[in-house]
């Protein structure tokens, strides 16, 4: 679920728990917009 353009390395030395929300988030959004996208 790494493949948004964001960096492992950074969720990982910043470990905060509001990032890692807002990037469920993304991904959940993300994959929405992909599945509305397939014909």
């Amino acid at each position: 679920m790494k493949d948004l353009g964001i960096q492992p390395d950074i969720d990982k030395s910043i470990g905060s728990l509001s990032l890692k929300e807002m990037d469920k988030r993304t991904c959940f959004v993300k994959q929405i917009l992909l599945f509305l996208e397939k014909p």
